[in-house]
């Protein structure tokens, strides 16, 4: 008989219950011990050593995909709930990286991982970022070429 994680308020604290948490006596549940997490001190978590100028975003999102903590603006976006898209890719189980469309409308790939209790760890990273040095590379190739085709032509 397991429990799911109960969200104690919509911004606060967070209570998880599990199995593991309760104390049996003659077959009976005498206690449940479970643990209170402040949301502030997840944000602590995601947004420790994030070095000046990082591109790449952390968050941490509830068993009901909402999002508890994260690296960039988590004034603005803790408390949203993720994309559709992105709610189902946590119920697939989806580990890949993905394409997909953040809070702010830009284009990024994507990576979850989800834990015992539900709830979801991601990374996003713009597609500009990871995509410049094979435009760049894609980019030296065709100029290459192209003065090798001029080259040949005029010899």
């Amino acid at each position: 008989m397991g429990h799911q994680p109960k969200q104690i308020s919509e911004l606060g604290p967070y209570r998880l219950d599990a199995a593991e948490g309760l104390v049996m006596r003659d077959g009976e549940v005498r206690y449940v011990l479970s643990a209170v997490i402040e949301a502030s001190s997840l944000q602590r978590i995601v947004s420790s050593s994030l070095p000046v100028g990082e591109e790449w975003t952390r968050a941490l999102l509830d068993s009901s995909a909402t999002v508890v903590a994260r690296s960039r603006e988590p004034e603005r976006f803790v408390g949203q709930p993720a994309s559709a898209s992105f709610r189902e890719r946590i119920l697939t189980g989806s580990t890949d990286v993905f394409p997909e469309t953040s809070f702010d409308n830009s284009p990024v790939y994507a990576t979850l991982a989800r834990g015992k209790y539900g709830w979801t760890a991601t990374v996003i990273v713009p597609r500009a970022v990871l995509d410049a040095p094979v435009r760049g590379s894609t980019f030296a190739l065709v100029v290459g070429g192209a003065f090798l085709m001029l080259g040949t032509l005029t010899a």
